[in-house]
């Protein structure tokens, strides 16, 4: 219903921060992840300015919730993984409160169930079924991705892995005009696919 809340901060708990817009405090649940990040920028915040949190609001027949992210990256991937069998919001804002979502985006693709399953109610099973439920999703976003995993060479830099980072980031709701823009210039240094999608994230929020 609402694709994000810009108001003034009016105070940040563990799990949830109140922001005021036109006079209604709303309760924003968020992951630890986002929380950090909403403080940094609180912390820069002039009196007058607002805060921008992305939202998605979960309405259920005795409650109704609204769960906040500082950036557009998490909320794809909670959507995501809300759309999972046996996945609510809570246990998905609990994964993401520890996972960074661009680097569980590449494990799902990966089929890393070791990875997935390391996270906060999340045993083996249900890394399975995350997997089995969302990578095709992911890969059907484009064609050349099932390939370039398939091709993938370990320890390596070459075009098979920036590619695999450009279309990752196109999967996060990047333009390919904004991606390759900066995409070279994020993969030098880099051993891997995450690394260039980590340097691209700082290049394209820059």
């Amino acid at each position: 219903m609402f694709e994000y809340i810009k108001g003034k901060p009016v105070s940040v708990e563990e799990d949830k921060i109140i922001i005021e817009n036109n006079g209604i405090g709303y309760i924003i649940n968020m992951s630890e992840r986002s929380l950090m990040e909403i403080m940094t920028k609180i912390n820069n915040l002039k009196e007058t300015d607002k805060i921008k949190v992305y939202t998605f609001m979960n309405v259920k027949e005795d409650d109704i919730s609204i769960f906040g992210f500082a950036n557009i990256e998490e909320k794809k991937m909670f959507s995501k993984l809300i759309s999972v069998s046996k996945i609510g919001p809570k246990i998905a804002i609990g994964i993401l409160s520890k996972a960074d979502p661009v680097e569980f985006a590449i494990a799902i693709i990966n089929n890393d169930v070791d990875y997935i399953s390391k996270y906060p109610g999340i045993g083996k099973k249900t890394a399975a079924r995350i997997v089995l439920e969302l990578q095709d999703k992911l890969i059907k976003e484009d064609n050349n991705l099932k390939n370039i995993i398939n091709n993938r060479t370990k320890n390596s830099i070459d075009k098979d892995i920036i590619e695999e980072a450009r279309i990752a980031l196109k999967v996060l709701g990047f333009k390919i005009s904004e991606i390759d823009k900066i995409i070279n210039k994020a993969s030098v240094g880099a051993e891997n696919s995450q690394d260039i999608i980590k340097e691209s994230l700082k290049l394209l929020s820059k």
